[in-house]
């Protein structure tokens, strides 16, 4: 089992579908851990109950528990990938961050969405040994990203003394209507559809699962249209 982690204050439930929907489409056995305060994963499934749902081949899990509870109640072994979204401080330890097999932070340029991530980076970090716990490499996504001024190094430098390796350029998705549209369809709807998503959508999506997969383009391309044949 691969552990992918997608730590952040802002909603991003949207993407963690379709990037579940994308690795299913892979051929992967997939779990979806949602571990947000606002549980939003329930309003895509039709089901507003906590515990294991299927959907759209990808199972997803709801729940309020930590992750070593969670692992300890559950055979996360018989899956490939566990893709774990949380806003919660005390979902998971510094170990079980650094062990991961990806770590991403999912925000936008809102200062209170900044500094609420900066924060759940803190709480975590507590339960590291401060001598011995290497920096890990994270990624980074900004949603709803727009021209105002902020740099990636400024964003770094938020996480300075964190144990993190931030990258140079982060994966951007600018603000566009169609997205937001597609999203609100989507959840009345009860299925992910990707054929009207935007560009930068879509090139956020293939990159982030081009690097979880650890695949490259051609391989990711015949993912996409396989994803493409089943909605």
């Amino acid at each position: 089992m691969k552990h992918v982690i997608f730590l952040g204050s802002t909603d991003k439930s949207h993407f963690m579908m379709y990037v579940c929907k994308l690795l299913r489409c892979a051929g992967k056995k997939v779990l979806l851990n949602d571990a947000t305060f606002s549980q939003s994963a329930k309003y895509y499934l039709g089901s507003f109950e906590q515990g294991l749902t299927e959907f759209e081949g990808f199972d997803v899990v709801i729940h309020d528990k930590a992750f070593a509870e969670l692992q300890s109640g559950s055979n996360l072994n018989e899956y490939d990938f566990v893709i774990t979204n949380t806003d919660q401080k005390h979902h998971m330890t510094w170990n079980q961050w650094s062990k991961a097999h990806k770590r991403y932070i999912v925000t936008s340029y809102e200062r209170s969405s900044l500094l609420r991530d900066v924060e759940l980076l803190a709480v975590m970090n507590e339960s590291a040994n401060q001598e011995s716990s290497p920096a890990v490499d994270t990624e980074r996504i900004i949603l709803s990203a727009v021209e105002c001024g902020i740099d990636d190094a400024y964003l770094n430098h938020l996480y300075d003394g964190l144990h993190i390796t931030m990258p140079s350029s982060s994966t951007e998705i600018a603000m566009d209507e169609m997205d937001y549209i597609i999203n609100i369809e989507n959840q009345y709807n009860n299925q992910l559809m990707l054929k009207r998503l935007s560009r930068d959508y879509k090139s956020a999506l293939k990159h982030t699962c081009q690097q979880i997969l650890d695949c490259d383009r051609k391989q990711m391309k015949v993912i996409w249209k396989t994803a493409l044949r089943r909605g």
